[in-house]
């Protein structure tokens, strides 16, 4: 039963979050504050790396930059959080052996597989980003282009 538990847990964690909508495996989503403020969240698996969240959530940014008909944008404030999950398993021991007789007596051989407890923790990131969008630079600010940042977050991942 551990072994398949394990086996379930592997196959699960083995998938990086997609890019995407959020769903069941993560994915990002985004709460309009104005027609040039949004927050972006986005929820990783436990194969999704910190910083490829944050990628993600920069380039669904960009997007939405775009999409709004704006050319640049800021990152106002961002987070990140790394809850963990455990999965404990128990101990067990499993006893084989083999009796055979001789004469009156019977002769017992065993070995004995001992497998102690065990633990498993993952990590699975959550970003959130609050950014402004932009047509023209302010004078004095540095702001990132949009169109640049979907070009090469999109190569960097293959998207």
């Amino acid at each position: 039963m551990k072994y398949f538990v394990l086996l379930i847990i592997a196959t699960l964690a083995s998938c990086a979050s997609p890019y995407g909508p959020k769903g069941i495996n993560g994915g990002y989503k985004e709460t309009r504050y104005s027609a040039d403020t949004v927050m972006i969240y986005y929820d990783g698996n436990s194969s999704t790396s910190p910083s490829r969240a944050k990628d993600f959530t920069t380039l669904r940014a960009a997007e939405l930059c775009i999409e709004s008909g704006y050319r640049y944008f800021s990152v106002q404030n961002s987070q990140m959080d790394l809850p963990s999950k455990t999965f404990n398993f128990p101990g067990h021991a499993t006893t084989t052996g083999n009796a055979y007789a001789i004469g009156n007596s019977v002769n017992y051989q065993a070995t004995t597989t001992y497998t102690p407890p065990q633990s498993v923790t993952t990590y699975s990131p959550k970003t959130s980003m609050v950014v402004k969008f932009y047509r023209e630079i302010p004078k004095g600010r540095s702001l990132q282009d949009a169109q640049m940042t979907v070009s090469f977050l999109k190569g960097k991942y293959d998207l």
